[in-house]
């Protein structure tokens, strides 16, 4: 199917991890503050009308920034994690559709709820993981962190299209 010699195929594999770890956080973070300065900003107006107070647009700046840095931060493994397990399925599988990178979203999504459920950290341990008491709120955290994931993914997907075309079907 290809005639691509193996470090080439390595150096392909980690383009597309990569291009994961980039555009995943970003397209997370830029998402979440559109969504966040949409839905906020009327809520923001009457709050400022009913109390009176002035807050300045350069705190508001500030804290966007703030935001999106945590948020990439945030969402920087779980990048990286879904595309090694696409590079996978693109390199190793021969399987590059859109699907597969929805199935490893899916899959980390559902890795990081369940360490949640079998990793408690100490008080003062810098890990920060949501404390998930039942398998059932695994479940639920796993659904509502592939909605974004798969936003992000099918993204990543197609920015990387120009490393896996021509490897798999």
């Amino acid at each position: 199917m290809s005639s691509l010699s193996p470090l080439s195929l390595v150096v392909r594999a980690f383009a597309t991890v990569a291009v994961f770890a980039v555009t995943g956080p970003l397209t997370i973070a830029l998402t979440s503050v559109a969504a966040i300065a949409a839905l906020g900003a009327p809520f923001f107006e009457l709050f400022t009308a009913i109390t009176g107070v002035s807050i300045s647009r350069n705190w508001l700046f500030i804290s966007f920034v703030l935001l999106i840095g945590l948020i990439v931060a945030g969402s920087a493994l779980p990048s990286i994690c879904a595309g090694i397990a696409f590079a996978l399925s693109a390199f190793v599988f021969k399987y590059a559709a859109i699907a597969a990178a929805w199935i490893a979203a899916a899959i980390v999504a559902l890795g990081f709820a369940v360490a949640g459920v079998l990793v408690t950290p100490s008080e003062s341990s810098p890990l920060i993981l949501v404390s998930i008491g039942s398998i059932r709120q695994a479940l639920s955290l796993a659904l509502l962190l592939f909605v974004p994931a798969a936003f992000a993914a099918s993204v990543a997907w197609l920015l990387s299209r120009p490393f896996h075309r021509g490897v798999a079907a």
